[in-house]
């Protein structure tokens, strides 16, 4: 919000600058396919378990209400 504050007020000409003067890349992280692989299996428990409860994350909102 700060950045696109400084657009609009004049102090960067436009996003482009205001990222490049503010944001700076130290390093480059490159991807573990390993863990990768290992969230992967979590995140597709965790859907599955997301749906199976859904209804009951519901019912509990009614009764807390």
């Amino acid at each position: 919000v700060a950045l696109l504050a400084g657009v609009g007020t004049g102090v960067y000409k436009d996003i482009q600058e205001a990222c490049n003067l503010c944001v700076k890349h130290k390093s480059k992280q490159e991807a573990s396919k390993e863990l990768y692989d290992k969230y992967d299996n979590y995140y597709r428990l965790y859907r599955s378990l997301y749906t199976a409860l859904k209804q009951s994350f519901r019912e509990l909102e009614n009764i807390n209400m």
